[in-house]
């Protein structure tokens, strides 16, 4: 943030200056609230205390100003794309409802559950088809009205040849009811992060055969995937996605003009497929920054007009969980409305349960396609999402954001170039992914990065989860809960109890509900149960403890673990006779709701043994609890 102390010269900058100390003074006020303290006793910049990193390092103000603006950027559709593109055969704002099909063993059925899809709303689909399935698995389909995205990993180019030869059949025969140029393909040619993270695509000399073909035909075709999803997937973060992304474009580029392709030709076989995420502003700008990207790179080939390449948002199985998986409905929704809003030009919404193998016990595979398809259709036409292009253009903070956030991308993709271009630096690339997915489970242990239903209430009462769905088939942001929770469901099935810890209060319920509340979600969040044994005074424990322990839930427990809860002020007066009486209660653990300051004297017996506060490692600390309580 630019302050405008840094700014003078015009009665504008004056008035902002005069509002920027309004506003500065009022923040020391609210923080000296906050921290119990005079406002006198707070720096006069405590606002820079609001200032919080993205996984990029970059720095995102609390406040943004008419000193942090930039030039207006181009109406949408033009040069350097970064309101949006040309986004022919779509109308203004609006994008392509995309599902996915897979032919299968039987694609007759696969083409009638396409065909209800189209009838039902969805404008385009994604195919996962040998060759020999596509005039099954399309039959009844106008190409010039849905656009095709082949899909199909390593036969994608013998898949796209069957394709070109299913067109080619119906012009022959009169059966295009408009033109070729009205046909919009997209083929998931994706040698460069295929090679780099080992997933199974076309090669290289397979996908450019099938890229020099499309681009002596008539019908609109790209058939190069620059596929920054896949490093989503993987950890990476968004600069490092859009870096990825475009390296791998650059290497497609020029290999195609290797095979004889012109400048101009080769981009235009280009296609970028990006994730889309619950965090709302994050997914618009990344959107607004690959657009930015590519059409620099664009500009330095002497090809500036042709920068305007296809974005394909998928909403994001790393960061939806497998446990309460209705909730990736909402993270879905939110996805996809940034997607939009960010000017992808084709979305796809995975089903809520996409991250159980075979979904949701239950639960029927036309159910969670139809909920996919019908928040985008929610979005666009209820919402009149479609009437709007680029709402978040000219925002100070989402321009500001968005050039930061270029910047970053466009470091990273100079590193991958140095070391010889993306090929040459997979080495590279994975280190920093693993580097990359540290610091964000950093971040989720922590519960800085917050997944409700996992690591934020949590529900221990859904029922566990078949272990055939539990093995890790990909990255998840909350993977480290979901295995506390899965080790919580095994020791359920073995001793009929959840694992539990016995929570004890410290005065009166109301000066502590917070704290109450804390704890209960903070070992929910590992699978645990925080157990409320109803007792306020220090003489009930003793009681209170027995009957735990010779209680079913407390006598499955390996070790009796005690978490005391009060307020800080009844910790001054008696937390450590407290701590105390629980160990001599049989405690063999004793955890304190609370930070360690009223303890800094206790000694011995009424010394606890873990503080348990906001910022605390819920990972580490559940998994020793767990273990602890005889949790496996």
């Amino acid at each position: 943030m630019v302050s405008p102390d840094q700014r003078h010269g015009s009665s504008g900058d004056s008035q902002l200056a005069e509002g920027f100390s309004t506003w500065e003074k009022d923040v020391v006020k609210v923080l000296a609230k906050s921290a119990r303290k005079e406002p006198g006793e707070m720096p006069s910049d405590a606002w820079r205390s609001l200032i919080h990193t993205t996984p990029d390092g970059i720095a995102v103000n609390p406040l943004y100003t008419g000193l942090d603006d930039i030039p207006e950027h181009p109406a949408p559709g033009q040069f350097p794309f970064v309101r949006g593109g040309k986004r022919e055969g779509l109308p203004d704002g609006a994008w392509h409802v995309t599902e996915h099909f897979t032919a299968g063993s039987d694609p007759k059925s696969a083409n009638e559950l396409l065909v209800d899809s189209l009838g039902h709303g969805t404008s385009a689909v994604s195919l996962d088809a040998s060759a020999a399935d596509i005039p099954a698995l399309l039959e009844g389909v106008f190409l010039e009205l849905a656009p095709v995205i082949v899909d199909a990993g390593g036969h994608t180019p013998e898949t796209t040849a069957a394709l070109f030869s299913l067109i080619d059949s119906a012009a022959e025969a009169g059966d295009l009811t408009g033109e070729r140029k009205d046909i919009r393909v997209l083929a998931a040619c994706a040698p460069g992060t295929a090679a780099v993270f080992g997933y199974e695509s076309a090669s290289t000399d397979d996908a450019v055969s099938t890229a020099v073909a499309a681009a002596g035909r008539g019908e609109a075709i790209r058939s190069l995937l620059a596929d920054g999803a896949s490093a989503h997937e993987r950890g990476a973060t968004d600069g490092q996605e859009l870096g990825i992304a475009l390296a791998a474009a650059v290497e497609y580029v020029r290999a195609l003009a290797n095979a004889g392709l012109s400048t101009a030709q080769a981009l235009d076989q280009i296609w970028f497929r990006f994730s889309a995420t619950p965090d709302q502003f994050a997914t618009i700008i990344k959107m607004r920054a690959a657009r930015t990207l590519w059409a620099r790179v664009c500009e330095v080939l002497g090809e500036p007009e042709h920068g305007d390449a296809p974005q394909h948002a998928v909403t994001s199985l790393a960061a939806s969980t497998r446990r309460d998986p209705y909730v990736n409905m909402l993270r879905s929704t939110v996805a996809a409305f940034a997607a939009g809003l960010g000017g992808a030009e084709y979305v796809t919404v995975n089903a809520f349960d996409a991250t159980l193998d075979g979904g949701l016990s239950g639960t029927s595979r036309s159910f969670a396609s139809r909920m996919a398809r019908n928040t985008q259709l929610l979005l666009i036409e209820e919402s009149h999402l479609g009437h709007v292009v680029d709402p978040a253009g000219g925002s100070w903070y989402v321009e500001s954001r968005t050039a930061e956030l270029a910047e970053t991308a466009w470091t990273y993709f100079q590193e991958i170039e140095s070391a010889g271009g993306l090929f040459a630096s997979s080495d590279k690339v994975s280190s920093d992914l693993v580097a990359a997915r540290a610091a964000r489970t950093a971040l989720v242990a922590n519960r800085k990065h917050p997944l409700t239903g996992l690591s934020e209430f949590p529900n221990l009462a859904e029922k566990p989860l078949p272990k055939e769905q539990r093995a890790p088939q990909r990255y998840f942001y909350g993977e480290a809960y979901e295995s506390l929770r899965d080790r919580s469901d095994d020791f359920l099935d073995r001793t009929g109890q959840r694992p539990t810890v016995a929570f004890f209060g410290l005065g009166k319920v109301a000066e502590r509900s917070a704290r109450n509340t804390f704890v209960v979600n903070l070992f929910a969040a590992g699978g645990i149960v925080a157990h409320d044994v109803e007792v306020t005074a220090i003489d009930d424990y003793a009681k209170a403890a027995k009957d735990f322990v010779t209680s079913p839930v407390g006598a499955a427990q390996a070790s009796f673990i005690a978490v005391l809860c009060g307020a800080d002020i009844r910790y001054s007066e008696a937390g450590a006779d407290a701590v105390a009486a629980l160990r001599d209660a049989g405690a063999d653990i004793v955890y304190v709701a609370g930070s360690a300051k009223p303890f800094a004297e206790a000694e011995g017996n009424g010394r606890p043994d873990e503080f348990l506060s906001m910022g605390v490692d819920v990972i580490e600390t559940m998994s020793s609890v767990a273990s602890q309580l005889g949790v496996k």
